[in-house]
């Protein structure tokens, strides 16, 4: 008998993953002992008047653990692929919660530190206090109040730095009902924030197979207006649309989709990429007010001229591989353009014998041509 037989078998012990919990001091356990004794006799009713915070970050396509990620087969060939990203879409967000009602999302720009500062005046300051003086007595999750009484709400967040620093905690001393401060929620207690369950059910939405490979119509995120990059590639959608209040968006990606006409997107003048490769667009429309764009990926498409284009002077990057331009002329809407690297391979115009020279001689700060320096 194989040792995993007899474990299992005659033992009667199966393997299971050791859980990672958080290392705590005597301080730690100390504070929740605290924690839990000023709040043995709360009801029911004295938990639904707090108003639950955090942060949380989410990614688009997460890599499964390796070692709980297993299919039985009969050999490896039968056992399907995950797909993987080279670079998923991270974003980091903060919310709050309550026993009937959600704020917004706050999303937060890529690379921008939460400090005090930031935390007080564009989560606490709007986010948050946008939650809080709701005035609608009806409607849905996020709009609502977050409690029928909102004279007795207790505002909760961790012991984050930006959360436990002196400007914070003034700030919520002098504008919010009631809040617990710093010294009184325990410190490594993510067990004890009920909006850390919905952060795993929102992830686990998220991370479904094929839950981002279905969208047909881009809605419902008007509200994201710090929003700084957007992925939506591989999926069903045919319309640019509802992208118009995204004015801080920096990065825009629609590969794969069943794009025929670029559109919806002249309020988006922060924007500086654009991926629309694998589509059906046949013409270059609807980007003169992007001037601060610098890359444009329009490769695989059904492409015939360059055109459209005179306005956006500082775009640096333009792939358009795989199309169907044979037009030299149409070259020449890209000399006021500060292009350094150009993609035109396997299109009629990449088979001329001069056609690395003709590209050099028309663009004066061109350094690479497709996969090549020049």
């Amino acid at each position: 008998m194989c040792v995993y037989r007899h474990l299992t078998e005659s033992v009667g012990v199966r393997s299971f993953k050791r859980q990672e919990i958080p290392r705590l001091s005597q301080k730690n356990i100390q504070d929740r002992l605290n924690f839990a004794r000023k709040h043995q006799y709360w009801t029911v009713n004295d938990w639904k008047k707090v108003l639950w915070s955090d942060e949380s970050p989410f990614q688009l396509f997460a890599t499964p653990n390796k070692q709980n990620n297993r299919v039985w087969a009969k050999n490896k060939q039968d056992v399907p692929s995950v797909f993987s990203v080279k670079f998923p879409a991270k974003i980091h967000v903060w919310g709050m919660m309550s026993h009937q009602a959600l704020s917004e999302l706050h999303i937060i720009p890529q690379g921008q530190s939460i400090n005090s500062a930031y935390y007080i005046n564009q989560i606490l300051a709007k986010t948050c206090m946008e939650a809080v003086h709701r005035c609608r007595n009806n409607g849905s999750v996020l709009e609502r109040p977050m409690l029928e009484n909102m004279s007795e709400f207790i505002f909760m967040q961790d012991g984050a730095p930006a959360h436990t620093a002196n400007a914070t905690q003034k700030w919520c001393q002098d504008h919010l009902n009631a809040f617990w401060r710093k010294i009184e929620w325990p410190g490594n207690s993510p067990d004890l924030n009920p909006i850390e369950n919905l952060w795993g059910i929102v992830k686990e939405k998220v991370n479904e197979e094929g839950q981002i490979t279905r969208i047909r119509k881009i809605e419902n995120i008007e509200s994201l207006v710090n929003l700084r990059k957007l992925f939506l590639g591989r999926n069903k959608i045919e319309n640019i649309e509802g992208l118009q209040t995204l004015v801080n968006l920096h990065t825009l990606s629609l590969q794969n989709n069943r794009i025929s006409i670029i559109d919806g997107l002249s309020t988006l003048c922060n924007l500086s990429e654009l991926y629309l490769s694998f589509n059906q667009i046949s013409e270059i429309s609807g980007l003169d007010k992007l001037t601060n764009l610098q890359i444009l990926d329009l490769g695989n498409n059904r492409i015939q001229n360059i055109e459209n284009l005179s306005q956006l002077h500082d775009l640096d990057n333009i792939w358009l591989n795989n199309n169907e331009i044979s037009n030299w002329q149409s070259i020449d809407e890209l000399r006021h353009c500060k292009i350094t690297c150009i993609y035109l391979e396997h299109n009629p115009i990449s088979q001329d014998p001069m056609y690395r020279k003709k590209l050099k001689l028309s663009m004066k700060y061109l350094l690479q041509i497709d996969a090549t320096l020049c």
